[in-house]
């Protein structure tokens, strides 16, 4: 019996792919942790460039005010449900988790998606195309920036 549970284990180990480190890549499905975090094949990702949104901001919705926080999560959602992510894994910052950038066929880089669409805040390590991306979505007042008094 012991043998059978250690094939097993053994089976499923192998199923479940080689551990994941730094500046390699993660390819799969997988789901939004929060608003700028995904779980990819088991890999925890933070998207590079990104800041937090305010915790306790509130996002205007059809019935009733929500927070921005479970609304970035959702659109994020959205954007990797039932799609092919791969990520760039640029740095270790934890066990299991990582920094980096990653990217679906249908939404391209999906930090820069989140900015365009105002559902993220661009960090101190954001690129120029992220500033601007930022700067257009405050300007329209999508997503989070709609929220501005």
């Amino acid at each position: 019996m012991k043998t059978r549970a250690a094939g097993l284990v053994a089976l499923l180990l192998l199923a479940a792919g080689p551990p994941v480190t730094a500046a390699e890549s993660v390819s799969g499905s997988g789901r939004a942790l929060s608003g700028g975090v995904l779980i990819v094949r088991g890999a925890k990702v933070r998207l590079s460039g990104l800041a937090a949104l305010p915790a306790g901001a509130l996002c205007p919705a059809v019935e009733r005010a929500r927070p921005c926080r479970a609304v970035a999560q959702r659109a994020l959602g959205g954007l990797v449900a039932g799609r092919e992510i791969t990520c760039r894994l640029e740095r270790k910052v934890g066990h299991g988790s990582f920094e980096g950038t990653c990217r679906t066929a249908e939404s391209g880089d999906l930090g820069a998606a989140l900015v365009r669409a105002g559902w993220a805040r661009v960090g101190t390590s954001a690129g120029a195309p992220y500033r601007a991306a930022q700067t257009a979505a405050r300007a329209a007042g999508r997503g989070f920036w709609g929220t501005e008094q």
